[in-house]
This record gives C-alpha cells, sequence and structure tokens, in this order.
C-alpha cells in the first residue's frame, strides 16, 4: 500500500477519541433485518473490546455516518467482532 500512495487506502467508517476506558471500534455489521425498529435499520453496529459495550451510527446515502455515535447495549465483555446472519439479525 506505501508504493500505491493515501488514494489506495479507504479511511475507516467510524472512528472517535482514544479516552481512558476505550479501545478501538471493533467489528462491525450493517443491520438489514426486520426485528429492530426503523430507527435501527441501515445502521452500522459495532462494539468496544475494552468498554464492554455495543453501538451504533447512522449512514447516509452517500455511506457516510449521520450524526452522532449511539448507545446500544452495555456489560458485552469482550466483544471481538458483530456480524449478521442472511436474515438481518446480529451477532
Amino acid at each position: 500500500l506505501y508504493a500505491l500512495g493515501a488514494a489506495a487506502v479507504s479511511a475507516p467508517l467510524v472512528t472517535y477519541p482514544h479516552v481512558p476506558g476505550t479501545a478501538s471500534v471493533t467489528g462491525g455489521a450493517f443491520y438489514t433485518g426486520t426485528t429492530f425498529p426503523e430507527r435501527y435499520r441501515g445502521a452500522y453496529f459495532f462494539g468496544d473490546f475494552s468498554r464492554g459495550t455495543l453501538h451504533y451510527v447512522s449512514i447516509d446515502g452517500a455511506d457516510a455516518v449521520s450524526g452522532p455515535i449511539k448507545g446500544f447495549g452495555t456489560g458485552i465483555d469482550g466483544v471481538v467482532d458483530v456480524q449478521a446472519d442472511a436474515a438481518g439479525l446480529l451477532y
């Protein structure tokens, strides 16, 4: 990638400042199911391993984050990945 330059690399979809107790955006999947309320459809869900939390952000039509990062769940120890199945359910 170094030889190809910066244009060969895509920036991460979600980032946030590292303050004490946070680590990184971990895993991630877009919710495409219908079990959760409408406001979650098309949102990007991700975890933070160190905090044991699950978050989501809305994505606009230009594939950019639209609005703030919102909390979804706490007490989720050791989040290492977030995946969606064929039905759109998150695991």
